[in-house]
């Protein structure tokens, strides 16, 4: 599985030049590019979101351990780390829709890093990754994108950027009603909070058998005992019983959605023995990875 750490390595892949300046955002007509019926991204993810939209398109799209089809009115999003597959089976005539690429820095001018999560809850790994539109609410984020599209290929650099910010945070906002989840816009006062919540983005980008919890608490510079301790206090959960449930996430979005065998899959997830990988996720879902991968 590949994972792509720039918009510009992601854009490369799918057979857009990129002029090299699109470090943090960057949006483009889907059917500009995916024309043709047949076009397929087998399994990846990377360190930034994707949010898809569009009026026409017949596209099989997995995300996470959802899988659906665009033809609904369906906005879907991917946030950083969440693996996702996708496959065009055709367009309309008349068809129209876009998808925007954004690092989190792009929105963090006015939103602190943390806070970001929490005043867009949707952003989280576990959150639905799609919504249905009514007639209305698809016009309205159609509309913006189409202008940020037109924005995004005028301007000076400079010029854009700050349009292009304001233009995306009122798209998120938008999106936060559609999905009905409340906006809290805390921002994180206490110190438990906040190593959780960095506890929780190092399991999103590097989940592994093989890290232990000493490993992130190295990663964070804190002891084991600390971030047990800041784990607890956030979660009521153990700090191993988080690292478990992001491991068995990542496990069945790979046999959700990769076509790879049971040992290649435990080889990725870090299981140096493929009997081992069928035990682990057995004492966790109740069901071996084949059963699993059936249903």
């Amino acid at each position: 599985m590949k994972t792509f750490q720039s918009i510009n390595d992601f854009l490369k892949e799918i057979g857009i030049k990129s002029t090299g300046q699109n470090n943090d955002f960057y949006i483009f007509r889907i059917e500009d590019h995916f024309g043709e019926s047949g076009f397929e991204m087998p399994p990846y993810n990377h360190s930034f979101f994707e949010l898809t939209f569009g009026i026409g398109h017949d596209v099989d799209i997995n995300i996470g351990t959802s899988k659906f089809n665009t033809t609904n009115n369906v906005l879907s999003f991917t946030s950083p780390y969440q693996i996702t597959s996708w496959k065009v089976n055709s367009f309309a005539e008349n068809s129209i829709g876009f998808m925007i690429l954004f690092n989190p820095a792009f929105v963090q001018s006015e939103i602190s890093k943390i806070a970001l999560y929490d005043t867009f809850s949707f952003l989280n790994l576990y959150a639905s990754p799609i919504y249905a539109l009514s007639e209305h609410q698809k016009q309205t984020i159609l509309e913006l994108m189409q202008t940020m599209y037109s924005e995004f290929s005028q301007n000076s650099a400079e010029r854009k950027s700050i349009i292009l910010n304001a233009y995306l945070t009122i798209l998120l906002e938008k999106i936060n009603a559609i999905s009905d989840l409340k906006s809290t816009k805390k921002i994180f006062t206490n110190r438990a909070n906040e190593i959780t919540y960095q506890f929780e983005r190092l399991l999103k980008k590097e989940a592994n058998y093989k890290n232990k919890l000493d490993y992130y608490a190295n990663q964070l510079f804190i002891s084991k005992a600390y971030l047990s301790e800041c784990v607890k206090k956030s979660t009521q959960k153990s700090a191993k019983t988080l690292i478990q449930e992001f491991i068995v996430f990542k496990a069945k979005s790979l046999l959700h959605q990769s076509n790879g065998t049971i040992q290649h899959i435990a080889l990725e997830l870090g299981f140096d023995e493929t009997s081992n990988f069928i035990n682990y996720f057995k004492r966790q879902v109740g069901v071996t990875p084949n059963q699993y991968k059936k249903h």
